[in-house]
């Protein structure tokens, strides 16, 4: 038997503190959290309150109910059109359009055999063109709930719509990447045909011009009336699923995805990948490839709502114009994928308005890439926004999937206006305190609080402020809710709270192997480090904390050492401070061992002390962080250990000639190794007789040549040592 060698036990230690040390957090007495950031607000919900990039909270548009589609059967909106006082809304699963008016009054205009109406286009005579998928047809839409197929294109899927100032109508289909021209009832052909799987999205400029946007390598083409075409931009996205000409010349787009490579590795940004892959998840239709004309029964016909899913990336708004080209001007939140774009007025300009997948929100995005937050549909995707005209200011028809709906955004509030935070845990049990409001304007606060992590009829009532201080009762769990005003904007909200002292909690003691010691080393100092300007404006703008240098600890290995380490956490996060108390098997009263101690481990040296068998008791306080009248503290007795500083016995007994026979004996930890030398240097284990394999008494023979010497070592477990001479 060997003694273990000492340089794993200095491991040892380290995975002990990592596993049982607690997280050096720094309590204040009195804590104040502070809202003044895009992502400080962002966790909360807006019900008519805008969220700036810069964290500023505002009033914003309106936002009413027009139609619930989910009561006919419809689940996800894939197109809108305005015609007359009334809307045309194309929906899935069961191909079905609907004629909306403007009191949200509904009939079915169409039902088709296809189960997806992807596209709405009308001419100058407000007629009404409907594109249904998959094996895509285009029907026009009469009166009585009456359609006739107008041209069908022999693709899988027609994407888009679009007229021209001519008449003409022009279909973007897959999976082939062809643009169709139609000029009357089954008068159609290939207008263009590019190298792409789809095109997705068609749009005329002002001038004109014909623009479309490409999946599977996100490209933007200028389509010429030769059906020539040029790219504008190639995106490195995977797809662009919206096109929105602005006035002033430039386009607007919006991406999704990131465009396949043979040489991508699967992976990627999986968050946004899965955020997609679950909104595709619901459409029914399949995932297909370059001239598949397969119908999609199997399981791949549930895989998607659009051709193409595989590497997905973030969702990015583009802007582009003759000057500049194409730029990204925002990128969207992760799991959000952008599905609808719309002109917007804004302060530097023609902005845009995008919907978003996920938990469908909408934003307003400036020239300057600059987002605001103006809603929050709770889980709908936001499928597509539809601008109104003819209003004072502007309104939009969002168009929402999971279930299918219609709200009207925009025009005289109908509802009450009003922020409402995400739920602040404190951790313990609470009392809440002032809660301030800095902007512009006269704000309405109101706060409640309750004990379960997410409210509900447990909860206390909502209460407004009383001189700026909360009167919800106390409790774990707190939010707030504030009404900027018509006029007004939020730029800093804190709350202030004094938790419930709890007391300290330790869990766990442990004891290194005997002859292991740490003392406490102060750490080397160090230079300040030279900085990038990156560096700099991410310790400005960036999150996380900054931490003090924790203690560093010098390995001792030396007989008689120990090393206690012990576990303790305090639900406040307050500072700790240790004693540590020890007693022998049998007495009553406790020694103090060391006190005020920082860090929950703590070595001595045992050499002094009588063999025995001892207990450790850990006290922890949390006293530097509280009153003395109010600090707490908590104790743990460890399990029983052993002190053993007397060294093995060495019998030697009388044998035969040429040969020494003794025994060793070691009563307390227990016999480690035995090992023997004829020239006292070079040492060798020497293995016990048959039927002496106890630890605490083994016997052993060795044999002698005549004038030969004997060195015999014997090591315990507690690393002492004793020796023995066998003369001639």
């Amino acid at each position: 038997m060997k003694t273990r060698p000492p340089a794993p036990l200095g491991l040892s230690l380290a995975l002990l503190l990592l596993s049982l040390s607690p997280l050096a957090l720094h309590a204040e007495h009195l804590r104040e959290l502070v809202y003044d950031s895009y992502a400080g607000f962002s966790d909360g919900t807006n019900r008519g309150t805008a969220l700036s990039d810069e964290g500023v909270l505002s009033s914003a548009p309106s936002l009413g109910d027009l139609v619930d589609l989910s009561k006919f059967d419809a689940d996800q909106i894939w197109a809108v059109l305005p015609v007359g006082s009334a809307y045309y809304v194309g929906t899935a699963p069961k191909g079905d359009l609907f004629r909306v008016s403007a009191g949200g009054a509904v009939e079915r205009a169409a039902t088709f055999k296809e189960s997806h109406v992807y596209a709405l286009a009308k001419n100058g005579k407000n007629e009404v063109f409907a594109a249904t998928s998959p094996d895509g047809k285009i029907y026009k839409v009469g009166g009585g709930g009456k359609s006739e197929v107008w041209f069908e294109p022999k693709e899988k899927y027609i994407w888009a719509l679009a007229f021209d100032k001519d008449g003409n109508l022009y279909a973007a289909t897959g999976t082939n990447g062809k643009i169709y021209k139609i000029t009357g009832q089954n008068k159609g052909a290939v207008f263009a045909s590019t190298d792409e799987v789809h095109i997705r999205s068609l749009a005329f400029d002002g001038k004109g011009g014909l623009l479309a946007g490409s999946a599977e390598s996100g490209i933007l083409y200028r389509v010429a009336t030769d059906g020539s075409f040029v790219a504008l931009a190639s995106t490195g996205a995977q797809e662009i699923n919206q096109i929105v000409p602005a006035a002033d010349g430039a386009v607007w787009f919006s991406t999704v995805g990131k465009a396949k490579s043979p040489a991508a590795k699967s992976g990627g940004d999986d968050k946004e990948k899965e955020a997609l892959l679950s909104l595709l998840a619901k459409s029914g239709l399949p995932s297909l490839k370059r001239g598949d004309a397969s119908g999609g029964d199997g399981d791949d016909a549930k895989a998607s709502r659009f051709p193409v899913v595989a590497g997905v990336g973030g969702s990015r708004v583009w802007r582009f114009d003759a000057a500049s080209g194409a730029q990204p001007l925002w990128v969207a939140p992760v799991g959000e994928p952008v599905l609808a774009l719309a002109l917007s007025p804004s302060p530097d300009g023609n902005g845009i308005v995008a919907g978003t997948g996920g938990e469908g929100y909408l934003y307003r995005i400036d020239l300057r890439g600059r987002a605001t937050r103006l809603l929050k549909l709770d889980g709908m995707a936001l499928s597509t926004v539809t601008p109104l005209d003819g209003s004072s200011q502007p309104q939009y028809l969002l168009g929402g999937s999971h279930p299918a709906f219609l709200k009207l955004v925009g025009g005289p509030r109908r509802d009450a206006a009003f922020y409402e935070s995400g739920v602040l845990d404190a951790g313990s049990f609470t009392t809440w305190g002032a809660v301030r409001a800095e902007g512009e304007g006269t704000f309405r606060i109101e706060t409640r609080s309750g004990n379960t992590p997410k409210p509900d009829a447990s909860w206390y009532p909502w209460t407004a402020l009383r001189e700026n201080r909360s009167v919800s009762p106390a409790a774990r769990y707190f939010q707030y809710r504030l009404d900027p005003g018509a006029n007004g904007s939020v730029t800093r909200v804190s709350v202030s709270y004094l938790p419930k002292n709890l007391p300290p909690r330790i869990s766990r003691i442990a004891l290194l192997d005997p002859g292991v010691g740490y003392l406490s080393v102060p750490p080397a100092p160090q230079p300040p480090q030279a900085k990038t300007a990156d560096q700099i404006y991410q310790d400005v703008f960036g999150s996380g904390m900054r931490t003090g240098s924790p203690s560093h600890y010098q390995p001792v290995f030396s007989r008689g050492y120990r090393t206690a380490v012990w576990r303790a956490v305090d639900p406040n996060g307050d500072t700790l401070l240790y004693s540590l108390s020890c007693k022998a098997e049998g007495e009553k009263e406790w020694r103090l061992l060391a006190k005020e101690l920082n860090d929950p481990v703590f070595s001595w040296d045992t050499t002094g002390w009588p063999d025995g068998r001892y207990r450790l008791k850990v006290t922890a306080s949390d006293k530097p962080s509280n009153p003395d009248a109010d600090a707490l503290a908590d104790t743990l007795v460890g399990s029983v250990f052993l002190i053993d500083n007397t060294a093995p016995e060495i019998r030697v007994e009388s044998g035969r000639a040429r040969a020494v026979a003794f025994t060793v004996t070691d009563e307390a930890s227990g016999i480690a190794s035995i090992s023997v030398s004829k020239d006292g240097n070079d040492f060798k284990d020497l293995v016990p007789v048959e039927n002496t394999l106890d630890p605490r008494k083994q016997s052993f023979r060795y044999e002698l040549k005549e004038g030969e010497v004997l060195y015999i070592r014997a090591e315990d477990q507690s690393g002492n040592v004793a020796s023995f001479l066998v003369k001639p």
